[in-house]
């Protein structure tokens, strides 16, 4: 109690108010930080963005550090789950699951994000795999949202068949759009305005483009750094050449294949210069692929762009 010229003040008695609006049963916000996970506190907030949610039995992860601004996600529907892994960045990203149950929303860790969409209507299930880097104004949906359908049968010919995936480390050019049943590759890019709607899998270091998008180019890796940077880089260092094995012990007949590296950049074998020591040990292919001939050791030597690895071979 506080007193003033002798007369009493009355206490004033604030209620508290959560942060997050949750309307449902059973809906809960977490919070993983340090490898451990918590259920967020009545007054907590993640700074730079806004939850709410409606239905029952929902699911928020976000694991810390995040760095948002202006983001949001919205849930209007139940049993549905949103995970984000620690992010370099959400730039005004709106993650909204509604008109359906069950979706399924998941960011990787280390992932950037502009001016960034995700619309899961529907069973959607978005995966969106570590490392990426989202450019301006890129919507991704897990279902279309509206039936299409023929004509003759009645039947729905637009369904969702399995997850849209963005796989590690993709770029992801401004203006595009990923469409339900895309699969992006690892380490791969996407064109400037382009629309994903097919199914990559077993492809890496691909770049796609066009609409619908097609690989336009095989055989790529991004980074941060800009062009000049890349130029300037490169002009400094020295070319080195390096294989996925050093050594092998390999028995007669046994048949695998190595992968070449520049500068720990993977380089299609094709463009590699193979060649075995001692053929009746051990050969190689044109496309880095190893067969054991003969017992014995040998080495296995790939050149490229003046620089040169060797593998050594033992056949037993």
């Amino acid at each position: 109690m506080f007193f003033k010229r002798g007369k009493k003040k009355q206490d004033t008695v604030q209620e508290l108010k959560p942060v997050y609006k949750l309307s449902g049963q059973n809906n809960k916000i977490f919070i993983i930080e340090n490898g451990t996970e918590r259920e967020i506190t009545y007054s907590e907030k993640v700074a730079g963005i806004e939850i709410k949610i409606q239905g029952n039995n929902n699911r928020v992860y976000l694991e810390l550090p995040i760095k948002a601004v202006g983001s949001t996600i919205t849930i209007d529907n139940s049993n549905a789950e949103v995970r984000i892994g620690s992010t370099f960045l959400l730039n005004n990203v709106r993650i909204i699951c509604n008109d359906g149950n069950e979706q399924r929303v998941w960011i990787g860790a280390g992932t950037t994000m502009h001016n960034v969409g995700i619309l899961a209507t529907e069973n959607a299930d978005i995966r969106i795999g570590a490392g990426c880097m989202f450019s301006a104004r890129v919507y991704i949906y897990g279902s279309d949202g509206h039936a299409m359908f023929d004509v003759n049968t009645g039947e729905c010919i637009n369904g969702r068949k399995h997850a849209t995936v963005i796989g590690e480390r993709c770029w992801i050019s401004s203006d595009s759009i990923i469409l339900k049943n895309a699969v992006i590759p690892d380490n791969s890019i996407v064109a400037a305005a382009s629309v994903v709607t097919g199914n990559f899998e077993g492809e890496s270091n691909v770049c796609l483009g066009g609409n619908p998008a097609k690989i336009i180019r095989r055989n790529v890796d991004w980074s941060y750094e800009s062009p000049s940077e890349r130029f300037a880089r490169m002009a400094c260092e020295e070319k080195k050449l390096t294989l996925s094995s050093e050594e092998l012990e390999w028995s007669v007949g046994q048949v695998g294949r190595l992968s070449a590296y520049l500068n720990e950049c993977r380089i299609a074998n094709s463009q590699v210069e193979w060649r075995s020591e001692d053929r009746s040990i051990c050969k190689v292919s044109a496309a880095g692929e190893v067969c054991g001939t003969g017992k014995g050791e040998t080495s296995i030597v790939a050149a490229y762009a003046g620089a040169q690895a060797i593998c050594k071979v033992e056949v037993r």
